[in-house]
């Protein structure tokens, strides 16, 4: 669900979300992929494994799909805390729930602790006794309620609630996912496993049908059988969704972990993740290494994933990409380094702190140790810290000193930490006076991390806020609260209740000319001047429900075939779109029947390669529009072992078709519904290989699409080479980068063929930056850069990590040193959800001192449209990249590769496209924006009208 509103809701979307929001999202991401915290199993990537004949199988304790341990792995273990209790109660509508089952889980539901199972009593109360410390999962179950899910770290004595007195709330359940599991051939696949959150599920029947309760809104679901690759999907929920998954035959990912002098290592965590983030993507699987080293991990989702591990106190220096075959794939090798320790004492104001968060960060390449929390006499253990320059970070407080750390492999005892307090943001969400729980409380605009949600009680809190602007609204897709503006300066607590007064609903069904319930289409109800919105699926009934609204007109309701379709579906004549009147935020008009002139058929086809073979396992999906963002969610199938497909429920029409095979080939075509089948022929992936020189640390590489938004490609580095597999044939920028230096070149990739680019650093130099308001002219503090290698004024992507980035200070002002030289971007975030985050482009030479001066807008308008213009974040000049069909820009006659010079009659070069973004957004629903642009020799002034959000 999508919305904007007369007072701003949630903020920016759509171009915005590219333009300022995607740069630290996803680079993040990629940082945080290359950092696997406790109990996550995400990496970056390195390098690529080779040979061997490969370990016998091992058998290996299962249960539901994860794997039982005697007992916990030594790297799951935090040394900081000690041993707790982890006991608590079950309730149900304010009292305790008898014979609900209790689960005890790690590694996101990978491992079942050992007995770690419960049943509770007439009083609701489980009890797992002293457990090691570490980050837990309990999970409560109940037939037909929604499942209980909290996260527990015992390493953190203060832990709100105490790891001895849980409460696990059962809900009433409304809301469902219902489906069938079935092979490639069609066949049903009983006993498969579908988990939200990959924690709480239920197993299909003998005709592969499963029905899971969930959470309104958008949800993940593993979906996971013995023999199949496990795939994770992101689906948005209300009503009875139906979701009907195919799963392919497993890969199985297996190896020998060894340690530097290449001998065996044993308990070590090993874990596979996808290469292809989306909302399809491969499931997290992993393995703990056996005595002589061998692992075996299996329901790997066949293609290109990634792999590391690490012990408590050896790990892998980014990860290896590993191509998961059908059946066992070759022996992988699996390197660890070693690590160490950092231990000491936290104090603030000269007294022990307890409960302080902890985590030691290497400056470059960009690494992170496990995070651990201060014990009650104030000392912590900082376990998998990689050698080299660190700082200490928390998340809740400032570190005053030490600045900086050089660590070794021997372990660093003795340290004492002086932390500075940061301010407090807490308070309580309500609707009609009573409390909301669960719900998320949105934003404050740190890059590492920006919401919460409500306890059980309604209560949130942010520790560690920095001085900024902010706006603080709870939000759900059923109802939503006005934002309330904040302003830090220094360490005080601010309490901040929201009331969510924003719920109006209009329930109903969509249907065909006959009556025919129309499943999976995409409704939308907009208001006509605030552009306040929602947009849900049908369910398996042709049901919807269109929540969250504002209310205070008639709202405009519209049908689409898919997520990403601009145009509404036909009507019959004298039946057109309803305006549904909606009073106010607690107004539910029910029964409201939308007639399309659509009928629901098939898709078939065949995938095959360059010589006319069948292809299996490939993924199809099909789009009205020729985008294919992996975050769409868009109707898809796997072609079966004769490389056959067919899509189901699709409504009436032509669409594109866009395939990928589990090696990485793509390809394209068009078909219509109803008609003749259709032959998608893949192409090969190309690849990309080089040298590497000049690099004082391990860099990543990452290949990125020129001219179009496209999935990032990883690579891996081994010793002073890369290679990166798997890429569509197309242009691209190659970019290797450690924090301090780097290079990127343009390269051109052809199907089947490998293309050799040899990557060099440029030195290290200095940059001094200065940040003001576009409007104002006066300095912007508290905004953070940093600088990323770039080729034709398109920026690179690189890891970074936020806790590292200086900030400018009250005169505007910071300084990167060192700073990678060569042709840079220097990339700016800020903490106000209301300004712009600047970058800007310059060349570097080696051991000079480069000057940047950058603007910064400031946007005031509460209700925010839009003008259809799409900028790319990756470029620094404000060119325009897309227009979506029937906006405000594609009436004036703007088309994409227009750079845009002037906005409001004032010239823009000192903008980049978030920049200029902002300043158009900076208007009321209706207004006309003058716009300038260049075009090859021509210089056109046209209006730009803004209109609601789509």
């Amino acid at each position: 669900m999508r919305r904007f509103a007369g007072v701003k809701r949630a903020v920016v979307r759509g171009a915005i979300v590219l333009a300022v929001v995607l740069v630290a999202l996803l680079v993040i991401r990629r940082l945080r992929d290359a950092i696997p915290s406790r109990g996550t199993g995400s990496a970056s990537p390195l390098a690529l494994p080779t040979g061997g004949d490969g370990p016998q199988p091992r058998a290996a304790r299962t249960e539901g799909g994860a794997l039982r341990v005697e007992k916990m792995p030594a790297v799951f273990a935090d040394r900081s805390g000690r041993d707790r209790r982890i006991a608590g109660h079950v309730t149900f509508a304010g009292t305790p729930f008898a014979g609900a089952t209790v689960r005890l889980t790690a590694w996101g539901g990978a491992i079942i602790a050992p007995d770690g199972e419960r049943t509770t009593g007439a009083d609701g109360a489980f009890d797992f006794g002293m457990r090691v410390a570490g980050p837990y999962e309990v999970v409560a179950t109940a037939p037909a309620k929604l499942a209980a899910i909290l996260r527990v770290s015992l390493a953190d004595p203060r832990a709100k609630p105490a790891p001895d007195a849980l409460e696990l709330v059962l809900r009433a359940c409304d809301t469902w996912v219902t489906g069938t599991v079935r092979d490639a051939s069609g066949g049903p696949i009983a006993r498969a496993r579908v988990r939200r959150e990959g924690l709480a599920g239920v197993e299909t029947d003998d005709a592969g049908g499963y029905e899971l309760c969930v959470t309104p809104g958008q949800v993940e679901l593993e979906y996971s059988a013995d023999g199949y690759g496990a795939v994770t999907i992101g689906v948005t929920a209300d009503l009875r969704l139906r979701r009907d998954v195919v799963l392919v035959p497993e890969a199985v990912v297996q190896g020998v972990v060894v340690d530097e002098e290449h001998d065996p290592v044993a308990d070590a965590r090993v874990t596979v993740t996808t290469l292809q983030w989306g909302a399809e993507r491969a499931a997290t699987r992993g393995a703990q290494s056996g005595p002589d080293g061998r692992f075996q991990i299996t329901q790997v989702l066949p293609g290109r994933v990634r792999l590391w591990a690490a012990t408590d106190d050896m790990a892998t220096e980014g990860t290896q990409e590993v191509v998961a075959m059908v059946g066992a794939s070759p022996e992988v090798i699996v390197k660890l380094e070693q690590r160490t320790t950092i231990s000491g004492k936290v104090m603030l104001h000269g007294k022990p702190v307890a409960g302080a968060n902890l985590v030691a960060i290497r400056k470059s390449p960009s690494g992170r140790s496990f995070d651990t929390a201060s014990q009650e006499d104030g000392t912590f253990v900082l376990t998998r810290v990689m050698p080299g320059e660190l700082v200490l970070s928390s998340s809740q407080y400032r570190v005053v000193s030490p600045s900086v750390l050089h660590v070794d492999t021997k372990p660093l005892t003795g340290v004492v930490v002086e932390l500075a307090s940061m301010a407090t943001v807490k308070g309580r969400v309500t609707r009609d006076g009573v409390p909301v729980a669960g719900i998320d409380v949105c934003c404050i605009n740190r890059a590492e991390w920006q919401g919460t949600r409500t306890r059980a009680d309604g209560t949130y809190e942010f520790k560690g806020v920095p001085p900024g602007n902010y706006e603080l609204m709870a939000n759900s897709v059923r109802a939503f609260s006005d934002p309330k503006k904040l302003t830090v300066v220094g360490t005080e607590d601010h309490v901040v209740d929201l009331d969510v007064v924003h719920g109006g609903e209009i329930l109903g069904t969509v249907v065909d000319e006959k009556g025919t319930p129309l499943r999976g289409l995409f409704v939308k109800f907009q208001h006509p001047t605030t552009g306040d919105l929602c947009r849900v699926t049908t369910d398996e009934k042709g049901r919807y429900r269109c929540a969250s609204l504002t209310g205070g007109a008639k709202y405009a309701g519209a049908v689409y075939a898919t997520q990403a379709m601009a145009a509404p579906l036909a009507v019959p004549p004298g039946k057109p779109y309803p305006m549904v009147d909606v009073r106010d935020g607690r107004s539910r008009i029910e029964n409201v029947t939308i007639t399309v002139l659509q009928g629901q058929g098939q898709i078939r086809g065949r995938v095959v390669d360059t010589n006319g073979a069948p292809i299996a396992d490939a993924r199809v999906r099909a789009n009205n529009e020729d985008r294919f963002s992996s975050w769409l969610s868009l109707a898809s199938i796997a072609t079966d072992v004769d490389g056959r497909f067919v899509l189901d429920d699709l409504a009436d029409g032509s669409y594109f078709l866009h395939v990928r095979s589990t090696e990485g080939g793509t390809g394209t075509a068009t078909a219509v519904v109803g008609g003749p089948p259709v032959t998608i022929v893949v192409a090969l992936p190309g690849t990309i290989t080089g040298s590497l020189a000049g690099f004082q640390g391990t860099p990543v590489i990452y290949v990125t699409p020129l001219g179009v938004y496209s999935q990032l490609t990883p690579g891996t580095v081994t010793g002073a080479t890369y290679r990166v597999g798997g890429v569509e044939p197309g242009r691209y920028m190659i970019n290797a980068q450690t924090t301090y230096e780097g290079d990127a070149r343009e390269v051109v990739v052809r199907a089947g063929e490998t293309t050799t680019v040899n990557l060099a650093a440029k030195g290290r130099g200095t940059i001094d930056v200065v940040i003001t308001d576009f409007a104002t002219k006066a300095p912007v503090p508290n905004i953070q850069c940093h600088a990323v290698m770039a080729v034709n004024g398109m920026r690179g992507v690189t890891n970074w990590d936020p806790a590292l980035l200086p900030s400018t200070d009250a005169a505007g002002r910071l300084r990167l040193e060192p700073s990678p030289a060569g042709n840079i971007i220097v990339g700016c975030v800020s903490p106000d959800g209301r300004r712009s985050g600047p970058s800007a482009a310059l060349t570097l030479a080696a051991g000079a001192n480069g000057k940047v001066a950058m603007q910064s807008v400031r946007t005031s308008v509460d209700s925010w449209g839009t003008t259809g213009i799409g900028f790319d974040w990756r470029v620094v000049p404000p060119r325009i990249m897309t227009i979506e069909p029937r906006s405000g820009a594609a009436d004036a006659g703007l088309a994409p590769g227009d750079l845009i010079t002037a906005v409001d009659d004032k010239p823009v070069g000192t903008l980049d496209g978030a920049g200029v973004m902002f300043l158009i957004q900076d208007h009321v629903i209706g207004a006309k924006v003058p716009v300038t642009v260049v075009r090859g020799e021509q210089t056109l002034r046209v209006a730009v009208e803004m209109r609601p959000g789509a």
